[in-house]
């Protein structure tokens, strides 16, 4: 069983995640995905 300090932590990474996902999605029109990536250095 998951200790609740390693749940918090899977929250706060999975929430982090979600941001990054959400602002990749809402890039200005014309930007690749990979030109985003690269920005924001993600690999």
């Amino acid at each position: 069983m998951k200790s609740h300090t390693s749940l918090v932590a899977q929250q706060t990474r999975l929430s982090e995640w979600a941001d990054m996902v959400r602002d990749c999605q809402n890039r200005p029109q014309g930007m690749k995905i990979d030109e985003w990536c690269q920005l924001h250095d993600i690999t």
